[in-house]
Parts: structure tokens; sequence; C-alpha cells
């Protein structure tokens, strides 16, 4: 529902809103010029609640004569110079007169949509405003404190919540999170993100059949984002949904395990930073950042425990995999498909290892793979990648990146590479074990025959492509055969 605003001033001159503003703006303030209060914003947080629930109603306003930095200057000064009259059709208030930008109004007993309007005086002129609250009968509001275990059922945020260290929070199957606007400006003057805090421990664990629901229900200007941040040892997510604009989960200083969980329709994926966690089997797709995110500014624990990221289904997000400040992952079995820009993208990362995935058709107007002041190390990879005249990997002052090894790229362009990489990738000298020219590192540039996409299901190798048996030797795939290249092995 969208915001009824209506402002009208009363007092020397009748002229518009915004011829008064336009014409304030040509003099300097204390000039001669007498200009009404402008009203910023005026909003109700929280705006939805049950029968006989209260709210406060704000209004940010300035005194546009002592203000010339309009509602960006905003600041006490304007509170104590104006006064603000408020009157509701419905439900009542703790007072119809302030001289502070906020009042608070108590719902009545029926549910509906009920209007506040403040009129903001500066003793020579009155302008008005209004927002509305919705008020509904028996749903779960959720803010603040939560603890214990949230039945199924749908459960509307409309506040901060967050789990203490001492406590723990289970989410049953079935269960919906949506979260709403704390208020109802469309002024990030008011606040801008939506927030659950895990101290805690928090299980959301759904089933093949029944999962957990996370949904964005914010404008466009805000941001959701659900933080594990020093969580307790145990956390979990399994079969969660993370759908709409502007929602992202962010892993902070924590060890939670992410298996079977859809991240799409919108939002922004994950964030990992400085953690141990375990992004297993999940989906991420029709995002509009990268799909995950990893930062390490110091590493977290022993070297074996860094960030996996493992068989995940990544494809057609604004970007893959993006990973820097000493990141060294472990991404391995995934399918990284169709981002519009880099699929895989290291800055300042460290030794990640990059591991039989399948990365395909990624950055068109751009590289598929870029490192920069980084040392992945790529094994048993298929690139795939028909790009706009770029390269398949870029490399730029990375002096340590040296395996590159057991690796299928097809690309349109000259350069497979671009950069500064070594002089020896990319020169054919040798054959590999099924008889297929390769380089130094026994990396191959074929087509590799994939089967068709669509992205969430294909590229499964044919029973003719070079791929097959053609990775590392030490390595096998699940039926006992010498490794193949790419995510999925084809079955001997």
């Amino acid at each position: 529902m969208s915001i009824m605003r209506k402002v009208r001033v009363y007092g020397k001159t009748a002229l518009p809103f915004f011829f008064l503003a336009f014409i304030s703006g040509g003099c300097p303030a204390g000039e001669g010029v007498d200009s009404s209060p402008e009203i910023c914003t005026t909003y109700a947080s929280p705006y939805e609640m049950n029968v006989n629930d209260s709210t406060t109603i704000f209004c940010i306003a300035i005194d546009a004569d002592q203000s010339p930095g309009g509602c960006s200057g905003v600041g006490s000064e304007d509170v104590q110079r104006l006064t603000y009259q408020w009157s509701c059709t419905g439900g009542s208030m703790a007072s119809d007169t302030t001289v502070s930008p906020e009042v608070k109004w108590y719902a009545p007993a029926d549910t509906g949509t009920y209007y506040i309007k403040v009129s903001v005086s500066d003793e020579s002129h009155i302008v008005e405003d209004s927002t509305y609250v919705q008020v509904y009968q028996g749903v779960n509001f959720l803010n603040g404190d939560v603890k214990g275990t949230l039945p199924e059922g749908l459960y509307i945020v409309n506040g901060a919540i967050w789990v203490q260290p001492s406590d723990s929070l289970a989410i049953a199957p079935g269960t919906v999170l949506r979260f709403d606007n704390y208020n109802n400006s469309t002024n990030t003057m008011a606040g801008n993100l939506c927030l659950m805090d895990i101290y805690g421990k928090l299980t959301a664990e759904g089933n093949e059949t029944d999962s957990i629901y996370f949904i964005s229900n914010v404008w466009q200007e805000k941001e959701v984002m659900i933080r594990f941040y020093n969580a307790v040892e145990g956390s979990a997510l399994r079969y969660c949904n993370f759908l709409y604009e502007n929602l992202y989960a962010e892993i902070n200083n924590s060890d939670v395990t992410v298996e079977n969980c859809y991240f799409g329709e919108g939002g922004c994926g994950m964030q990992l930073r400085n953690c141990n966690s375990i992004v297993e089997n999940c989906r991420f797709s029709n995002l509009d950042d990268y799909a995950i995110s990893i930062y390490e500014y110091y590493h977290y624990g022993p070297a074996q425990d860094y960030i996996q990221i493992l068989n995940c289904r990544i494809y057609n997000n604004s970007g893959g995999i993006n990973c820097s400040l000493d990141a060294r992952p472990t991404i391995k079995n995934c399918i990284i498909a169709g981002s519009e820009d880099v699929g895989l993208k290291f800055y300042e990362s460290g030794a990640a290892a990059i591991l039989n995935n399948t990365i395909y058709q990624n950055g068109f107007n751009t590289n598929a793979i870029s490192i920069e002041n980084s040392e992945p190390e790529f094994t048993n990879n298929l690139i795939y990648h028909y790009g706009q005249g770029n390269s398949a990997v870029y490399i730029k002052d990375s002096p340590s990146v040296s395996e590159f090894n057991y690796n299928c790229v097809y690309c349109n362009w000259e350069n497979v590479f671009s950069g500064e990489y070594p002089d020896n990738w990319g020169i054919l000298c040798g054959v590999n074990a099924n008889g297929d020219s390769c380089d130094v590192g026994n990396n191959i540039y074929m087509n590799p025959l994939l089967q068709e996409p669509p992205f969430d299901q294909g590229f499964n190798l044919t029973a003719s492509s070079p791929c097959i048996d053609a990775g590392n030797p030490a390595w096998t795939d699940a039926d006992g055969t010498v490794s193949d290249m790419g995510a999925v092995y084809f079955p001997h």
C-alpha cells in the first residue's frame, strides 16, 4: 500500500509548496524570506500491529528559514522551533499537540487501515502530512528478543529481532518469516535495514516436502539481513528458502551449516566473513548481486576448516562467487552458469581450492574468471566461455598462481588467457592419457561436448566427451574410474 501524502500550506502566501521551495532556494535564509516548514517524512514504526496494540508516529520536519541545507540538515534545533498538531481517523493518541516530532498512537479494537495527520507550525505557516497504520486480528508479529520454538505458521517481522548469546531458537518446518518495513516511510532517513541477528544458536531445519521461508517484503531502498554474529556452535539452516528483493544472509565469525537451501528471486545471496561454514547442495538463482561473497580478514580456524562451497548450483545471477581479503575457500562440484558479471572473482584472496566445477557462459562482456593479486588453485574444472571478445581467464598481479592442472577450457576467443599468466599455459606440448593434446599442466582446450542446459538441470558429459577420465589420475569418481573434468562425472 502506498503512503497517503497530502501537503497543504497556510499563512502569508497561498502558493503551492513546491513553488515555495523553489523561491526559497533562490534567497539566502534570513534575508526577508519567510518560508514555511518542510516535512521530510512522516511514518509509523511499526506500521503493522494487532488490535489494541500501540505504535509511535514520527514526523521529521525542518524550519526552512533556519535550515538552508534542507532535509539533509535536520537537527534538534528544528524540533525545538516547531510544534506538531496530531489527529487520526480511528484509535487514540497520547496527546494531540506536541513540541516533539513523535506521538504514541493506540489501535482500536477493530481491524482496518487508519490514517494519522500531522500539522507542523513555525507560528507563521502550517504544513500538513499524513501516514497510515494497518491493524490486524491475531497475526503473529515478531520484534525484539526471540527464543524457544517457533511453531509452523506465518510470522511478520515488524522490528529488529535477535537471539541472545545464552539463548537458542528452533524454527519448525513450514514456517514463514516475512520481513516487513519497520516503518512506512520511503525516506531512508527513517532507516533502511531490517535485521535478524543471531548471537546464540539458531536451528531452522525444514525438510524436502516442507521448507522454511525467509521472505523480504520491503521497499526497494531497504535491506533485509539475517546475520549470524559470533553465534553459538551448532547453528544450521536446512531446507530454507530466502526470497525476494534485497534479502541476504551473512555468516560472520560463526560456524553454520547451510544445506539444501535456495536463495533467489531478486535477493542478494550470502556473505561469508571469517567463518568455517559449509554451504552444500544449495541453489542460487536470479539474484541481484554475487550469489556468494567470501571475506576472510583473518583466519578463523585451522587451515583445513576454511569455508567450503560444495555441490551448489549457481545460475542466472548478477555474479557467481566473489572471493576477497585473503579468502581461501574450497569450491567443489559446483555449477556456475549464466552470470551477468564474472563467474569466479578473486581479489586479494589466498590459496582457494577450485576443484571439479563447471563454469559455463559467465560474463558475456567480460571474463569468465578474474584473478587479481590472488593465488587460487584450479584442478579438474570445465570452463566454457563464449564471451564477446574476452578471454576465459584474466590474471593480474598474481605471480603465485601456478596450479592450473587437468582442466578443460573451451573459448571462442583467440586468447584463452589474458593479463599476466605463466608462459606455458595454453601451449600444447604433449598428449594426455586419452591421447588428446594438452599443455604442461595436462589442460585440454576442446569442446567438452556437454548435454545442453537448462542451467538448473544440464551440464552432464556426453559419452564422447574428452573430459571423461581426463582429470587428475590420483583422484577417482564415485564409480571408481579416473576422475572426470567438471562438476558432474560420467558414470561408466
